[in-house]
């Protein structure tokens, strides 16, 4: 059940590596030591299972401009995979998001339909929110996590 490289109109998406490390981890502008642990735990997951996470690269430049896609994850019980996504300023509000996200959902639907697929958003994160929408998530779950409200989406 490998993630294969795969293309989309404007990206090529493909499987994280070590090279990707200082990329992914301005693009995530978490504190440092999260997100090298955060990277760290998302190459494991492509040694254990074959797929993960992937680096989102702009066919165009060979930019590596953005990181998501889906990881196996326990969630309240249940085996599923959420899907994430997170891309540099100057990608954001082009689509890349969505374009990214239907190409890792439709190898998920196809190589492990067994997992439900889930998005997870702080409800202050309109742009999160509308991806969600575009990729017809319906509201799952909302939960107040000490503060803001994290709004889980799966498809009807």
């Amino acid at each position: 059940m490998t993630f294969a490289e795969t293309r989309t109109g404007r990206l090529l998406l493909r499987a994280l590596t070590e090279a990707d490390r200082q990329t992914v981890i301005r693009i995530q502008a978490e504190a440092r030591g999260v997100a090298e642990a955060q990277f760290d735990s998302w190459l494991e997951d492509w040694a254990h299972f074959g797929f993960g996470y992937v680096a989102a690269i702009e066919r165009a430049t060979g930019e590596l401009v953005g990181v998501g896609g889906v990881r196996l994850r326990e969630w309240n019980g249940e085996k599923i995979l959420n899907l994430y996504y997170r891309f540099v300023p100057t990608a954001r509000g082009r689509g890349c998001a969505t374009e990214m996200s239907r190409a890792v959902i439709d190898w998920a639907d196809r190589t492990v339909p067994h997992y439900p697929v889930q998005i997870s958003v702080d409800v202050r994160n309109v742009a999160s929110l509308k991806v969600a929408g575009r990729l017809g998530f319906d509201t799952y779950l909302d939960v107040p996590l000490g503060g803001p409200v994290i709004r889980h989406f799966r498809r009807s």
